[in-house]
């Protein structure tokens, strides 16, 4: 791919050498600050280099790469080619902002990590720091406790987090509660460690298809995730039709596609997340906020949950 215009207009290029890698990645702006290069844009200018002088090894992986705001991101591999470090710097192949270490094992590397080591260089105020990740596992390879220490530059090791988890017969995963420090204090158990019913193997505290039922169809593109077996044979069950989009046309799919870009832009673009338990705990946040508190003009600028509820008790007519 070339080139790619996102439904705001924005212009994204690649640049691609005369080996066929990609040696930049580009982005049009304007200069009124309207994004992209669309109609709306009333003065181009020009294209702003998101990434550039990329190295790959001889297996064909990138190496390195000089970011827009000018730093360096590299990464060393093992001969398996599994990463071992990734790192950001000043300088092509330098540490000093931000290095993260991992490790196999040994003698047995299946492919899990077993350890991971954050360092973070002192910032102003804000005094960096290392914390080493380390994660077992069982017999079936199933992560099985995962704990996190932290050494401030200049203090001493203390644990950070730690999670423990437990495998019913399903293989459904849940938090062992009294070796896990990192659920949130007053979160709903249907939420922040929900339970599984044994009988039927659903979720306790959820809504399911039996008390609300079930669509007559769901629009879904051509990923691998909607074209899996177990998805096509629960739709075939419950008499439900599976209306795939065309290739190339994800306007046929417009909420999802607006959800995505929305989550995107808004929760995995400005966060590094180290841990999983972070992605859940910043994305359910966000979820809060655009269901309960955020404004939507397509709603009359209330939020989605404020909307549900005068429309269920109050039975109002929205003027739109």
């Amino acid at each position: 791919m070339v080139e790619q215009v996102y439904p705001s207009g924005r212009r994204m290029k690649n640049v691609i050498d005369t080996n066929g890698d990609l040696s930049m990645v580009q982005s049009a702006k304007c200069m009124d600050g309207t994004p992209g290069v669309g109609a709306s844009c009333t003065s181009q200018a020009g294209l702003w280099n998101y990434a550039q002088n990329f190295t790959y090894n001889a297996a064909g992986a990138v190496t390195s790469m000089q970011l827009g705001n000018g730093k360096w991101e590299s990464t060393q591999f093992n001969s398996r080619l599994q990463p071992t470090q990734i790192a950001l710097g000043t300088t092509a192949g330098a540490s000093d902002k931000l290095k993260l270490n991992y490790s196999y094992g040994t003698t047995a590397n299946n492919g899990n990590i077993l350890t991971q080591t954050i360092t973070v260089a002192t910032v102003g105020t804000n005094t960096g720091f290392t914390a080493v990740q380390n994660y077992n596992y069982d017999s079936l390879n199933r992560l099985k406790d995962a704990t996190e220490n932290v050494t401030p530059n200049g203090g001493s090791s203390s644990q950070s987090w730690k999670q423990t988890f437990t495998f019913d017969r399903y293989a459904n995963r849940n938090f062992e509660t009294a070796n896990t420090t990192t659920i949130p204090q007053g979160c709903p158990t249907a939420v922040c460690n929900p339970t599984i019913d044994p009988a039927t193997n659903h979720l306790i505290g959820y809504v399911f298809e039996s008390q609300r039922g079930v669509p007559r169809s769901i629009r879904v593109d051509n990923g691998p995730e909607m074209t899996a077996h177990a998805f096509a044979d629960w739709c075939r069950e419950n008499d439900v039709r599976i209306d795939y989009i065309q290739p190339g046309k994800p306007n046929q799919n417009a909420y999802i596609e607006r959800f995505n870009r929305t989550y995107r832009t808004e929760v995995l673009d400005p966060h590094i997340f180290a841990t999983l338990s972070q992605v859940r705990d910043i994305s359910w946040a966000w979820l809060l906020s655009y269901n309960e508190e955020r404004p939507h003009k397509s709603l009359g600028n209330i939020p989605p949950a404020e909307f549900k509820r005068r429309l269920t008790t109050e039975k109002f007519i929205l003027e739109l």
